[in-house]
Parts: C-alpha cells; structure tokens; sequence
C-alpha cells in the first residue's frame, strides 16, 4: 500500500498515540533483539485490530511526557527498517501458513527520515504466534497460540476477556465485507466496462453500506 507522505508528515507534527498509531524511540532493528521482539508484539496486535502506523524515531520526553523527535535517529538506524528484512521476521513468528502485509516508508522531516511501518488489516482470519519468545530479562513478550490486539490507551495485548473477543469479532466481520466489496466491484467492472462511474453511482454498488448494516446486524444477532 503506497503511503501518503503528506499524511504520514502530518501523524509526525501531531504525534499522539492511538489504537491505531504508535510510536517508538530511535532503535535499530536487529533481529531476536529486546525492541524489535516488542515491535512483532505490536505489529501483530495491528493486523488483528483494523491495521495502523508503527513510526519510528520519536520518544516522550523525561518530564512532560510529550512525544519528540529522539535526537539519536540517523540514517543508520532509518536503513535498518527493510520491509523484506522486517516481514522475513514478523512471518518466521507465525509460521509458515500466514504472511503480514508491511509497506515501510521513509518520511523525509526536519533534516532526519523516519521509517513508518503501515500494517495492513488480517484478510481472512486473525494472526496467531506461532512461537513463544523471552526478553533477555527471562520475561514472555510473545506466547504460542495467542492472539493480539490493540485496545484503547494505545496499548497491545493478548486476547483474553469477553471485550477483547468482541473486538476481534468485528474485526472479522468487517474483513469479510472489505472482501465481500471487492468481490462485487469487480463483477459490476467486468459486466460494465465501459461505464464504471455510472454504476458506482447509480447501481448495485450504492446500496452495498445499507447491505452492510443489515450484515453486521445479522451478525450480532447470531452472536
């Protein structure tokens, strides 16, 4: 997915940490390391969560705890984030049968280039590790069999409690319609070649976000 840089400018000029936005210290990534294990943590929590930004090169500051840019982010750092390197990674942790969609960008601002990882959103079912990992501390950071997810306070965790599933479900839910969207904008395309804008407009496709409603709808009535 090709990122708009000027949005991507922008989340660094208002730097807020969110379900679907986060931001880390100037750290290279280096693989079975402390920061880049938590970093798998986080990315795998997007892709059960809707997607989001991971930028790198920014930290809060010691007293006020407002997010700067972190003084030690270089180029070295910045190069150290390679999207085949990272998804090499993130996919040994889950195994052979699943691979994440990572698009890494390098965001040119104030004289120093960021990397932002965009994780996109699970297409059929949620990511689970595969593979249980300690920090050099002896504690668990990721465990096998788990699934992960971003919640409010900008936080990641293990799916646990019935808020947790709730959240997951949707998730579920709202992939199959992306898929079941995609699907129906290529029939009309290929029975309408000629006029794509006439049935975006005025055909099958305007009635899909009613349809949508009566989906999830149904769904919450089954759950």
């Amino acid at each position: 997915m090709e990122q708009d840089i000027r949005y991507l400018i922008a989340l660094l000029e208002t730097a807020v940490e969110s379900d679907k936005t986060d931001y880390k210290s100037a750290v290279a990534f280096k693989e079975n390391e402390d920061f880049s294990i938590k970093l798998v943590k986080h990315i795998l929590g997007f892709a059960n969560s809707g997607g989001g930004h991971i930028i790198i090169g920014l930290c809060e500051g010691a007293t006020d705890k407002v997010l700067k840019i972190d003084e030690n982010l270089n180029d070295d750092i910045a190069s150290s984030y390679e999207v085949t390197r990272l998804s090499q990674y993130v996919n040994s942790i889950l195994g052979l049968q699943d691979r994440i969609d990572l698009t890494i960008t390098k965001v040119p601002y104030k004289d120093k280039n960021f990397p932002c990882i965009y994780v996109s959103l699970f297409e059929k079912r949620p990511y689970f590790c595969k593979k249980t990992i300690k920090l050099s501390n002896g504690e668990i950071a990721l465990e096998e069999g788990a699934i992960y997810i971003r919640v409010p306070g900008a936080q990641t965790v293990k799916v646990a409690g019935a808020g947790d599933w709730d959240r997951l479900i949707s998730q579920c839910v709202e992939a199959e319609y992306e898929t079941f969207l995609k699907r129906a904008k290529d029939v009309l395309s290929s029975l309408f070649p000629q006029k794509p804008h006439i049935v975006k407009e005025k055909g099958l496709l305007k009635n899909l976000p009613d349809a949508r409603q009566r989906f999830l709808k149904r769904i919450k009535e089954v759950i």
